[in-house]
């Protein structure tokens, strides 16, 4: 057994409290957030067949790198509708690099009516992202 001497304890000093979070300067000066921006999707079929009616239709987000960068354009993606109405494949027919992953992200997690009789049905989706400026000019001004 362990003496301990008189007016010493077996429990360890507190420590000091830590904060857990800390902020940043920008932060502190009230910088502004990222306001975040989308692109317009347009579905259509490659066989001719009535497209399906969408229930649940993702809105693509224009990343904020390439809206900072300037960078807009129309990303052309080809996908595959299954049976049950969701969407299997997507792959870019054309490309602008900065854009592309957010459009297949928002193609891919779009849902659509299941059709009958069960098939798969090959659409082509044209996403467009407005360039900042083409943004600001269809933007109402106050």
């Amino acid at each position: 057994m362990r003496h301990i001497r008189p007016g010493k304890s077996r429990r360890p000093a507190p420590k000091a409290p830590v904060p857990r979070f800390r902020c940043s300067v920008a932060w502190q000066q009230g910088a502004p957030g990222v306001t975040f921006t989308y692109g317009q999707a347009q579905y259509s079929t490659l066989d001719g067949t009535p497209m399906p009616a969408a229930l649940k239709a993702v809105r693509p987000v224009h990343p904020p790198i390439a809206k900072w960068a300037g960078v807009g354009g129309t990303v052309i993606l080809n996908a595959t509708i299954d049976e049950h109405g969701r969407v299997v494949e997507a792959r870019v027919g054309g490309s602008v690099p900065m854009l592309d992953q957010s459009a297949i992200d928002a193609v891919r997690r779009s849902t659509f009516e299941p059709i009958h009789p069960p098939r798969v049905v090959p659409i082509r989706v044209r996403v467009n992202f407005p360039t900042p400026r083409q943004a600001a000019a269809e933007r109402p001004s106050r």
